[in-house]
């Protein structure tokens, strides 16, 4: 069977040395010590990351947050993750007509619902961890 691995989560890399990460790497593992050919579509990549921020950007942020109020901070993160998402469609609609999968294994991540969209216009199965 062809799996097509997929997490819309901007932030979760897949060699993050974490508990998500290391569930992920896992689970394509399992997947492929099954016979199962896997591939993946990680949207917060599968390279450990490069800080690209230094103090400032840090310290610019701490700042922005002890101003604006925490409903409204929380609201314009989820609106960004809510965009972000709308790319992460359109990025796993390509993996899909590169890798023709049979199934559509998805690491849920909260308010993104990419992969739901994907598999019911490509009418394909789609499971949600």
């Amino acid at each position: 069977m062809k799996i097509l691995y997929y997490s819309p989560h901007p932030a979760l890399n897949l060699s993050a040395q974490t508990g998500y990460g290391t569930h992920m790497r896992e689970m394509i593992r399992a997947f492929r010590e099954a016979g199962h050919e896997v591939k993946t579509c990680i949207r917060g990549g599968e390279q450990m990351p490069v800080s690209s921020g230094g103090a400032t950007a840090g310290n610019g942020k701490r700042l922005l947050k002890k101003i604006i109020p925490r409903f409204l901070w929380r609201t314009l993160k989820e609106r960004r993750l809510m965009r972000e998402d709308k790319i992460s469609e359109a990025v796993l609609a390509k993996a899909m007509e590169e890798f023709q999968p049979d199934v559509i294994y998805e690491r849920a991540a909260y308010l993104c619902i990419s992969g739901r969209n994907v598999a019911v216009r490509k009418k394909i199965p789609h499971i949600v961890e």
